[in-house]
């Protein structure tokens, strides 16, 4: 880990290091790009960009960067720490059911796939966690989009009915995203009309929420070409490609990342919480309470948007 962080100071010291020439470049690349005199590369002059204007960008991008983290970390920091203690829980009260209880931890139940869907998810989570916490941002999507696939199957094994669609998944056939949010749609349209025969007004529907969230996400899973722009700042021709200098565009991501967490913490806490007692289920419901309201006080994307330059990286 010591090493992964010496890594992460080396990139960010790449992107902001001081206000200099193309020229002068190759004094703050990261160690691990540097390579012997002899070995460097070389490439014909053939561009018109100007120097100056190239070397302003960069400390432009500096003066206002370090703006920026004075605001930004503190809070990014605090988002992260409430969804590492929220992973651990989950880690916690997982291994619990695995050592107080005898369930068949491979078994073809639903009580079994409950147990293994979850602990998918807070591997996930682990993993988003993890390069979020080092400064990744784009790199981040792929594993949210999958966090949250897997969160949606375990909803579906949490709800009664769907026999066949679990049926399916146990018998390790495949099972599509989109029959997987079908199945999740007509739970809650039950669950929906029995709280209006029970005169209570319902929340509204999650599909059209998820799929938003989803296309966002796989933006990021997909070699496609916007995503790889916002890690490009043209002004100071630099491409991020490791942890993102940007402390708006990681602000930004540690949001996403936080808001898909809160899904895992609910219907993962509801998954344990037929193995473990109501004081489970009750912790856990508190726990995603207060992420949600943490992320609601921190809008960490609202407050990072209005003060990104143009030296900086493009819009995530």
């Amino acid at each position: 880990m010591e090493a992964l962080l010496r890594r992460g100071f080396c990139c960010l010291g790449a992107w902001v290091g001081g206000a200099v020439g193309r020229c002068g470049y190759r004094g703050w690349v990261p160690l691990r790009h540097r390579r012997p005199a002899c070995h460097a590369p070389r490439v014909a002059r053939v561009s018109t960009t100007d120097d100056k204007a190239v070397a302003a960008g960069r400390e432009q991008f500096r003066l206002s960067n370090e703006k920026n983290e004075r605001i930004l970390r503190p809070l990014i920091e605090t988002v992260l720490a409430a969804c590492q203690e929220a992973l651990l829980d989950l880690e916690h009260a997982h291994q619990l059911v695995a050592d107080r209880t005898d369930l068949d931890l491979l078994g073809r139940s639903r009580r079994s796939a409950r147990w293994l869907v979850t602990g998918r998810c807070i591997g996930f989570g682990h993993a988003a966690f993890d390069l979020a916490r080092l400064g990744y941002t784009g790199e981040v999507g792929p594993i949210i989009r999958s966090m949250h696939e897997t969160a949606r199957l375990l909803s579906v094994l949490n709800l009664g009915g769907e026999d066949d669609l679990v049926a399916k998944w146990i018998a390790g056939r495949n099972v599509s995203r989109r029959e997987i949010m079908a199945a999740s749609d007509q739970q809650e349209q039950a669950i929906r009309t029995r709280m209006l025969l029970d005169g209570v007004l319902p929340a509204s529907p999650t599909k059209s929420q998820f799929d938003r969230h989803h296309g966002r996400w796989s933006e990021y899973a997909h070699p496609r070409r916007g995503p790889m722009t916002n890690q490009v700042s043209e002004p100071s021709r630099i491409m991020a490609t490791g942890p993102h200098p940007d402390w708006c565009t990681r602000a930004v991501f540690t949001e996403h990342f936080g808001y898909a967490l809160t899904e895992v913490v609910s219907v993962g806490g509801h998954a344990l919480a037929s193995f473990l007692d109501r004081g489970w289920l009750d912790h856990s419901q508190a726990t995603f309470r207060s992420l949600t309201a943490l992320l609601e006080s921190t809008a960490l994307a609202a407050r990072a948007t209005p003060t990104r330059t143009s030296a900086g990286s493009r819009d995530s």
